[in-house]
């Protein structure tokens, strides 16, 4: 089916055109920049039209009344409802200014032009999907889902798998080790807290829709003058989803006014997550800073403790109606700490969820995200990513004039003395855990540092805070083989960053090999192994005896204390693993720890390479593939018609830049990989985008896939600003 190619639309202030580029993403033109954003309302709603309502449907918590009602539905369904980011939409509606208010109504009158244009999509036909119009509370819900899901939930996710240790009666030395930020006194009576525990869930992974906007692994940096050929800012940034098709990035070029963006956004809201204007570029990653606690309540009849004091919970009844089932009614409560986890069925203690992002923080976040439009330097948008409470990321940015910068959003609470904020802490002490916020200017920045670049990868970057904003960061592999890169040349070029994003040596396996080395056999697979260069190729027989090596390590030390079932769940049945894997190599690489019991730890590794040594031989991009599913069908329609793209080798492993991770979910297989690719020279007025899929989510559509192989094979397109220089 052959994708409309151009479009020619009547805006409040004038006319708005609409082209195709080479890739098929938009080239937008109007003269207002309401008109322009009701031109990407009206393109989101034409190529992107599913994708939107199925976003729109799992922010409202009916994926399993509207799609299907499946077991993992009906459960993101009650996760969904539980925490309502519908909840105060309207309210923070109300906050917004006049500007934004108007921005937000033209970009949802170009959405509902653009449903009208485009008719209805067979999926939602076939599910009998309702389609209630867009609106601006829709983006305000919107924004909560994208800092929540994968996110902040994966941070809590990993405090309640501690949580779930200690129940297991894992001992407490043996977690402190694991995880050095856990600090809490531990006392009997605390364990037995912990264990009598009503309604307690141990985490269980991310349902497959939840995992399309997990952010695993990503990475982003800039480079000031002094270190690039121009002797201009370069700006680079890659963020790594679970992929699916359509992608989850739309790029877009939009000129309006005297000003003009070149970078993603996300079919539902016309904020421009990251690329660059003419006097600012900016990309972004998940900044793993901690947000979110679990405290213990005392429950008896209603009401819960605070001293000898009981107050009554604020209960919220909802009903939830899956498809062809039995409607199942839904009461949460809430405490002046938080929601309670589970039903609340019998008197006892029970887990209480805070996230600072959770309320009052719409409204704010998206005013900062449109102000980027006109944002002109970079002392200003450091201010503007400052005041997007919703979520932490670490933002970097370049402007015109070559300064550089660096700043973490969100609002990270400020904790008592030894509370860390990995472990649940009892409510009805006369301590609070939390004694305020930490101000924006505590938060980690930076501007101009003297070594001219800034890096960030989900890794720690505390020394540029002035408070303790981190417990569960990414390790620093990647961000340390792009500093050992960066640190090489004072003539960066956009070419060679492309280079650099491509780049598949890991600096783990290079840890690991300075110790496994020595203890190889002297047969081929260990001369294999021995001989291999750290790159995660797809032809590498190397990459693959190392990973074999790694995981018998794992299950070795771990899977010893923790049981090969549990360990086994960790890696490859949720996300756990792709955030905490620097916690479990921190161990394994000690020369002693507590985890090896009385046994050296070379006694230890020649076990693993004995085991791993006698598998089958293979080349990583045999072991290492996988599918792009249709978001819709998820991989249930048969591969020959064309909806899942592959099987596709996936280069890279969980410490390369390109990181890339296969794992399953729910039973279905998912993925972790740069979900897009963006490069700007600030001396110029262009970026390079390369994405992996085309803009159109219609299967028939010449548009579906268009861009996939370029994103195997390394091509960038070239998108340049319309009139200040030659496009091409």
């Amino acid at each position: 089916m052959q994708s409309s190619s151009t479009f020619s639309l009547n805006g409040r202030y004038g006319q708005i055109s609409i082209e195709r580029q080479e890739d098929g993403f938009p080239l937008i033109r109007a003269g207002a920049k309401a008109d322009a954003l009701f031109g990407l309302g009206f393109i989101h709603a034409v190529d992107r039209q599913m994708q939107m309502w199925m976003l729109k449907t799992v922010c409202m918590g009916r994926a399993s009344e509207w799609l299907a009602a499946e077991p993992d539905l009906i459960a993101l369904d009650r996760l969904l409802r539980w925490i309502d980011f519908y909840g105060d939409a309207g309210k923070e509606y109300e906050r917004l200014g006049a500007k934004t208010k108007a921005l937000l109504e033209a970009y949802c009158s170009g959405v509902n032009a653009g449903i009208r244009h485009a008719g209805t999509p067979f999926e939602m036909r076939l599910v009998r999907h309702p389609r209630p119009a867009w609106e601006p509370r829709d983006i305000l819900a919107l924004i909560k889902m994208i800092g929540f899901l994968g996110l902040t939930q994966t941070q809590g996710d990993s405090e309640k798998f501690i949580i779930h240790l200690l129940r297991e009666g894992i001992p407490v030395d043996l977690l402190r080790e694991l995880f050095p930020a856990l600090k809490d006194k531990v006392t009997p009576d605390y364990l037995q807290t912990l264990r009598s525990l009503r309604s307690f869930e141990a985490p269980g992974g991310l349902s497959r829709l939840s995992s399309l906007f997990a952010v695993s692994a990503s990475n982003n940096w800039v480079v000031g003058p002094s270190r690039t050929e121009a002797e201009q800012a370069i700006v680079c940034g890659d963020p790594h989803l679970s992929l699916s098709l359509p992608s989850v990035w739309y790029p877009v070029n939009m000129q309006f006014d005297d000003g003009y963006f070149i970078g993603a956004t996300m079919a539902g809201a016309p904020l421009p997550v990251f690329g660059r204007t003419a006097d600012l570029s900016w990309t972004v990653t998940y900044g793993t800073a901690d947000t979110i606690d679990y405290s213990i309540e005392e429950i008896r009849q209603g009401r819960y403790r605070r001293g000898n004091r009981w107050l009554p919970l604020k209960p919220r009844e909802d009903l939830l109606k899956p498809k062809g089932k039995e409607a199942q009614k839904l009461r949460f409560y809430e405490t002046d700490a938080g929601l309670i986890e589970g039903e609340v069925v019998e008197d006892g203690h029970y887990l209480c969820y805070a996230w600072t992002g959770r309320k009052d923080v719409s409204a704010e976040t998206v005013e900062s995200f449109l102000k980027l439009y006109s944002v002109k330097d970079v002392k200003t948008a450091q201010k503007t990513f400052a005041a997007m409470p919703f979520a932490a990321f670490h933002w970097v940015c370049a402007d015109r004039e070559g300064n550089i910068g660096y700043q973490m959003s969100g609002v990270v609470p400020k904790r008592q003395r030894g509370v860390s904020g990995l472990l649940p802490f009892v409510m009805w002490n006369k301590k609070r855990p939390w004694t305020g916020m930490v101000a924006p200017e505590h938060m980690p920045q930076s501007y101009n540092p003297p070594e001219g670049y800034i890096v960030t990868a989900n890794n720690d970057l505390g020394h540029l805070a002035k408070a303790d904003v981190f417990t569960l960061p990414m390790p620093s592999y990647r961000a340390d083989r792009i500093t050992r890169a960066l640190k090489q040349s004072k003539h960066w070029t956009v070419d060679e960053m492309k280079e650099l994003q491509y780049d598949r040596l890991s600096l783990q396996a290079e840890k690991f090999m300075h110790i496994l080395r020595p203890l190889l056999p002297d047969t081929r697979k260990g001369k294999l192994l021995a001989e291999w260069n750290l790159c995660y190729e797809a032809d590498s027989i190397g990459a693959t005896l190392f990973e074999a090596v790694y995981r018998e390590l794992l299950f070795e030390v771990f899977g010893t204390v923790l049981g090969t079932k549990q360990m086994q769940a960790v890696i490859e049945q949720s996300s756990l693993f792709a955030m905490l894997h620097g916690f479990f190599d921190r161990v394994l690489l000690k020369r002693r720890s507590r985890w090896f019991g009385d046994r050296e730890r070379e006694e230890i590794m020649r076990i693993a390479i004995e085991r791993a040594l006698s598998m089958p031989e293979a080349r990583y991009g045999q072991r290492h593939s996988f599918y792009i599913e249709n978001l819709f069908f998820g991989g249930k329609l048969p591969r020959f018609l064309g909806f899942d793209a592959g099987p596709l080798p996936l280069p890279g492993s969980r410490a390369t830049i390109p990181q890339a991770q296969v794992f399953r979910l729910m039973g279905r297989q998912a993925s972790f990989a740069p979900s897009i690719r963006f490069i700007t020279d600030m001396g110029t007025d262009e970026a390079f985008i390369n994405n992996p899929g085309g803009p159109s989510d219609r299967r028939f559509s010449d548009l579906y896939t268009k861009g996939l192989d370029d994103w195997l094979t390394g091509r960038y397109y070239r998108y340049a600003a319309p009139g200040r220089q030659e496009d091409g």
